[in-house]
């Protein structure tokens, strides 16, 4: 099509709006449904391209069997990957999300690959020195803006 290069990642985070909200902070202005729509206009267009489907997942908060049945539903028949991504601390972690278990991590997994979504789970390369998904965040924030 008109577009044949471009690929298209979406940070999803959470299967209903309204969780989305609370731990997504521009969940507010970019809303799950505007989101999904644009996934199936991708999908129309691009007969071939998958959407990659970034999931960060926080204990307690969005790891429930709910939450998976709930995200199963949103990207059923959709051509997605879910990436599941276990929280990664790091210092100065304001909203004190924690790490879900390997086990709840598993479970999790399995009730997606259960309901035939594409689904893998990114590793923890770098959390043991602090350069893990999302643990450099205040590092970058540092350095003065000019």
């Amino acid at each position: 099509d008109d577009l044949p290069k471009i690929k298209l990642a979406i940070s999803l985070h959470a299967p209903t709006q309204e969780l989305r909200e609370q731990i997504v902070p521009i969940g507010k202005t970019f809303k799950l449904e505007a989101l999904m729509e644009v996934l199936d206009e991708y999908a129309a267009r691009n007969s071939k391209g998958m959407v990659m489907v970034s999931y960060v997942l926080l204990a307690g908060v969005n790891d429930t069997d709910e939450c998976a049945q709930q995200l199963c539903e949103l990207v059923k028949g959709r051509p997605v990957i879910v990436n599941l991504i276990p929280y990664n601390p790091f210092e100065e972690n304001v909203y004190r999300y924690e790490t879900p278990t390997d086990e709840r991590v598993d479970e999790f997994l399995k009730v997606l690959s259960e309901a035939d979504i594409r689904v893998f789970q990114r590793r923890h390369h770098g959390r043991d020195i602090g350069a893990a998904c999302g643990q450099l965040a205040k590092l970058g924030r540092q350095a003065p803006v000019r």
